[in-house]
């Protein structure tokens, strides 16, 4: 495990020059993802709580990207999983905002530091850290019905 800093970014343009500017800061490609949150009462029906990930390994390498894709999965899942959704909401625990989010693998305080402000400078909002895996561009244990703990300036 190690410490993620994510964040979520509100305009899709944005998510490319983030990344870019995550690349220059020396974060690795594989301990980086970008990923959708669905609205909270569409986390079911995966491991994964109904998120679709879309890494940088998945970009089109001539400088497009596959988000358009993770943008239009706004999912249609199992409905087995729906009151624990319901159940959430209705404690009124915080939760992440739908979009898209950026998380980052941060082996050291600095680079925890570096992510922060390189999501704040390109509009990425409702920064978190949390403890987690990701490995080959996948946040693998991700849970996107645990209240996430922001990281206050």
């Amino acid at each position: 495990m190690s410490i993620i800093i994510a964040g979520n970014v509100q305009k899709p343009d944005a998510v490319q020059s983030t990344l870019a500017a995550l690349m220059r800061a020396g974060f690795a490609t594989d301990q980086t993802t970008t990923f959708f949150i669905n609205p909270p009462e569409l986390h079911v029906g995966s491991s994964r709580g109904g998120e679709e990930t879309r890494s940088r390994a998945s970009q089109n390498p001539a400088g497009g990207s596959a988000l358009p894709a993770a943008l239009g999965n706004a999912v249609d899942r199992n409905n087995a999983e729906m009151p624990a959704a319901r159940n959430a909401l209705r404690r009124r625990e915080p939760s992440r905002k739908t979009g898209l989010m950026i998380a980052i693998a941060a082996a050291a305080s600095r680079d925890e530091a570096a992510a922060v402000r390189i999501l704040r400078a390109h509009g990425a909002v409702d920064i978190e850290r949390a403890e987690g895996t990701i490995a080959a561009g996948e946040w693998t244990d991700f849970n996107p019905l645990t209240p996430p703990k922001l990281v206050v300036v």
